[in-house]
């Protein structure tokens, strides 16, 4: 498996590529590359003045961080790349480039730009690429997981091979899979297709109907706590209602407080 990392130096993108390492490990191995952007945004000779003077800080920083990083070389084949771009559109076009698996993010931003966040970063990266990403929270470390919540839409079924993503991510057939689907009337939630036992067959499974509970972003997180779940996932269709919890900012409130990596899956 192949991972893209990004990086701003800051704690929560160090902690993302930390938590990828350690994910690595529990599986047979994989590669790593440590991603970081120089958003520079200015004109004329300016530009060249900017990029010069940010460039070498940043090649000091990530030669800083690489020696940092704690993993087992045998297993994690690690590289890194400096890039003057802005991070929003080189990322997607990155991870495709070198045929990532995976897009690892730090939850509380990607650049030193305070107004760059999960709400906008993530949002675009999510709707531009075909790679799932995870999202990993500042405070989070990984642990070898053995339960998953999967929050589940109309739209789940229509295309059962966006299942892949999620199987390729979990890989152990140990793990068990909380497919939660939220509502708020309790007579007129959605049934679950019946082709979501024959596509996770091979997994430990339960199905179940969530209340509302002032949102669908908390409603999930409280499932997640009741069950002691340790990854949540969501698949991301284009409109849907997760593409709005990014745009509502109650909801950007609860993914930067949340304690549980995101995995989301593109549709």
């Amino acid at each position: 498996m192949k991972i893209l990392c990004t990086t701003d130096f800051s704690n929560a993108s160090v902690n993302a590529i930390k938590w990828a390492i350690r994910y690595l490990e529990s599986k047979s191995g994989g590669e790593i590359e440590v991603l970081h952007c120089l958003d520079i945004r200015s004109r004329g000779d300016m530009f060249l003045d900017l990029e010069s003077m940010m460039r070498e800080p940043a090649e000091k920083d990530m030669t800083m961080l690489v020696s940092k990083l704690k993993f087992n070389s045998k297993k994690i084949e690690l590289s890194t790349k400096i890039v003057t771009a802005n991070p929003k559109s080189y990322i997607p076009k990155r991870a495709k480039k070198i045929s990532a698996d995976l897009i690892a993010i730090g939850t509380t931003g990607l650049t030193n730009l305070k107004n760059i966040t999960i709400g906008s970063v993530t949002d675009y990266i999510v709707r531009h690429t075909k790679i799932p990403v995870i999202s990993i929270p500042n405070k989070s470390t990984f642990r070898n997981f053995n339960k998953i919540v999967l929050g589940a839409d109309e739209k789940l079924l229509k295309k059962p091979n966006i299942l892949n993503g999620v199987k390729k991510f979990i890989g152990s057939k140990r793990v068990k899979i909380f497919i939660a689907q939220v509502y708020k009337d309790p007579n007129s939630y959605l049934k679950f297709d019946e082709n979501l036992f024959d596509e996770l067959d091979a997994y430990k499974l339960k199905v179940e109907a969530i209340p509302f509970n002032e949102s669908i972003s908390k409603s999930l997180n409280d499932y997640a706590d009741n069950v002691n779940a340790q990854i949540m996932c969501i698949i991301h269709h284009k409109k849907n209602w997760f593409s709005r919890l990014f745009h509502h900012s109650v909801m950007k409130e609860e993914l930067f407080n949340q304690d549980l990596p995101i995995l989301i899956i593109p549709d």
